[in-house]
């Protein structure tokens, strides 16, 4: 009889330790239910879906701005690894995406060229209102 006490008993402290840790889980982990699963988005593909629909790219311009893609990516992380100051950086950085912006102007058509000034125009808005914001908090 007393082992049957002393199991009970320590069965429930053990689910109440247990329910007590399953609460304490991550938001992201696999174990919380109500957690919403995000998959890792590729940049370069995410980037290639915009402006495949907004440039309303041909499959020879989608393939072509791709490898720019996929270049730039490769150079962006040699500069970021490299061991410069990070105003060094920041400049070449900003070569590298000229570097693409030319690229990518010798393939598309004059309507296209015009699409994509407008959307650089529309980032370079959104990133200038988001660093007033950051100065401002």
């Amino acid at each position: 009889m007393n082992k049957i006490i002393v199991f009970c008993i320590v069965y429930i402290f053990c689910q109440n330790a247990y329910s007590q840790v399953d609460r304490t889980i991550g938001r992201n982990s696999q174990y919380h239910q109500n957690s919403p699963k995000t998959d890792k988005v590729d940049p370069i593909e995410q980037t290639l879906k915009k402006l495949k629909e907004k440039l309303s790219l041909d499959s020879f311009q989608e393939a072509a701005t791709k490898v720019f893609l996929q270049e730039n990516e490769k150079s962006a992380e040699k500069i970021l690894s490299s061991r410069i100051s990070n105003e060094e950086k920041k400049i070449k950085l900003e070569e590298a995406v000229k570097d693409f912006d030319e690229k990518l102007l010798k393939i598309l058509n004059p309507e296209q060229i015009k699409i994509f000034e407008e959307l650089k125009d529309k980032n370079k808005e959104k990133s200038k209102k988001k660093k007033k914001k950051e100065e401002e908090n």
